[in-house]
């Protein structure tokens, strides 16, 4: 968990800045079981609430959160 010039959040692996591996929103330590991608992302809306999606290019899931599994990067 980081801060930008700016001061907005982003979450980067622990080899940052010499991997430039970075996400806009926090990670979540589950797979997508549609996919097979390594992790799913936290989204959080006033009207569905928090939810965990897929970040995969062509893959739509999601699935209501359990903010219990949800990890730092």
């Amino acid at each position: 968990e980081r801060r930008s010039r700016r001061g907005k959040l982003f979450f980067g692996c622990s080899a940052y800045p010499d991997c430039d591996f970075v996400l806009w929103r926090r990670p979540v330590d589950k797979a997508c079981p549609d996919c097979g991608q390594s992790y799913l992302v936290e989204k959080v809306t006033k009207k569905s609430g928090t939810q965990w999606i897929c970040d995969g290019e062509n893959c739509q899931y999601m699935e209501p959160a359990d903010s219990t599994e949800a990890v730092k990067a």
